[in-house]
């Protein structure tokens, strides 16, 4: 899963809300790696707070928004992926062939590595580089495939 939707989530958008719901519904393992769990915290402290996390750094505030164990318990839900060696040397060909920014390539790079065959985003950056790595991009609740067993 990419941040885009967790980021979306919390900034209220429904569609990343029905996303979530549904994977929750079902009980599906959803994945992030920790570029995701970087990406996501430091918008929800922007969100949480009004200020730029940089603002809240220099002013020594962070731990007054993150003392809360929302965002823990919220990320706790998904596995976390590792990020090693192999999936940074992909995310650089990924970066060279399709430009995206490294923190992209990254995630897709840590999709490809640990064979993880659909990308939930909000991200429209990921459609192709997704289509040609062999990775299904899902953008709308209505798009995930979950059947019950």
């Amino acid at each position: 899963m990419d941040s885009s939707v967790l980021i979306e989530f919390v900034n209220g958008n429904p569609e990343a809300g029905a996303i979530l719901k549904k994977l929750r519904k079902f009980d599906v393992n959803a994945f992030i790696n920790d570029i995701v769990f970087s990406e996501f915290i430091f918008h929800y402290l922007s969100l949480k707070s009004g200020k730029s996390p940089l603002t809240m750094k220099g002013k020594g505030e962070i731990s007054e928004y993150i003392d809360e164990k929302d965002p823990l318990e919220f990320i706790n839900q998904f596995s976390i992926l590792q990020v090693d060696e192999e999936v940074v040397e992909k995310s650089y060909d990924l970066m060279k062939e399709y430009s995206l920014l490294p923190n992209d390539a990254i995630i897709l790079a840590t999709c490809i590595k640990h064979e993880v065959d659909v990308l939930v985003t909000l991200d429209g950056d990921f459609e192709e580089p997704c289509k040609s790595e062999g990775v299904r991009v899902v953008s709308k609740a209505s798009e995930l495939e979950i059947h019950d067993h």
